[in-house]
């Protein structure tokens, strides 16, 4: 009996010291909020997740997530209802750091920050076309842009298609549609004797029969389909796919996610790796360091 009561005994203080551990990992844990300019259903965003996750575990934080999904709305009335709900929602909730996908939730910031969430330190990624003036007077801003390799991606394209005289871009006028067109442009003149034709304006079955007349001297460039001229959403692989099954020429890109849906290559960027390297950021910065000691990556 004495060997079975000290059984016990040795199983309860087991129990308490395990009770402890998860009350005490409970209490060291840091809320952070993850703001997405989209939303999980598209790719690049559960991508971005999926790497923030992979560094935050909930052993470390208590992850919020809220999705923007600007891709269907994006004007200055929807960023005014969402920082009116994010009011509702967080008034009283203190984060330790916020990390923000893509352009659209980086602006929100710059517009609502300040009011929404004083002082917490902000860790971004995936954002295009970057300029200093989007992190000036911002010291608690550090991040990952995307560097999309349009120059490199081209003269791989143009090497592998013998034949080449036009390059035809496929895109759309959303917030990185925008940026992406610019990024585009300043690569252009480096293609000398190669005609660009950029399509961002169009509705989707205007797309399909302008890419199914292309002949053998034209390639496709997609850059972003999410949003046609009727305000019409598409998924990427959604986009990618009727752009491929209305075309008979190479498609290029310059992201993972649409390699496998029609995109024959290119040097592409990846959802994933570009959270989990601003997860990283934002650990640096919960274990003490400053956001302005962090280099922008």
């Amino acid at each position: 009996m004495r060997k079975i009561f000290l059984i016990i005994e040795i199983s309860l203080a087991a129990v308490m010291i395990l009770s402890w551990r998860i009350s005490h990992s409970r209490i060291d844990k840091k809320p952070v909020l993850l703001l997405n300019s989209y939303n999980r259903e598209m790719t690049w965003t559960a991508n971005i997740v999926a790497g923030v996750r992979s560094i935050l575990d909930s052993n470390t934080c208590d992850l919020y997530i809220e999705d923007m999904d600007s891709k269907r709305v994006s004007d200055r009335e929807y960023f005014q209802l969402l920082k009116n709900i994010f009011v509702y929602k967080y008034s009283r909730h203190r984060f330790d750091v916020i990390l923000v996908s893509n352009n659209d939730a980086l602006n929100f910031l710059h517009l609502y920050g300040n009011e929404l969430f004083p002082g917490v330190p902000v860790v971004f990624c995936g954002i295009n076309d970057f300029r200093g003036g989007m992190t000036s007077g911002y010291p608690n801003y550090t991040g990952v842009t995307e560097v999309v390799e349009i120059k490199e991606t081209m003269g791989f394209a143009l090497a592998n298609q013998q034949g080449v005289k036009r390059v035809a871009v496929i895109n759309d006028r959303t917030t990185t549609g925008i940026a992406l067109r610019n990024l585009f442009e300043m690569e252009i003149p480096a293609f000398k004797g190669i005609t660009f034709e950029v399509y961002d304006s169009l509705r989707m079955s205007e797309y399909e029969k302008i890419v199914s007349g292309f002949g053998k001297d034209t390639i496709i460039f997609m850059l972003l389909l999410n949003r046609d001229a009727a305000g019409e959403f598409y998924t990427y692989e959604e986009s990618m796919r009727r752009i491929y099954e209305s075309s008979s020429v190479p498609i290029y890109t310059l992201w993972d996610f649409y390699i496998g849906h029609g995109a024959v290559g290119g040097k592409v960027v990846s959802g994933f790796f570009q959270g989990k390297t601003a997860a990283y950021m934002a650990l640096r910065i919960l274990h003490g360091e400053k956001p302005s000691g962090i280099t922008r990556s």
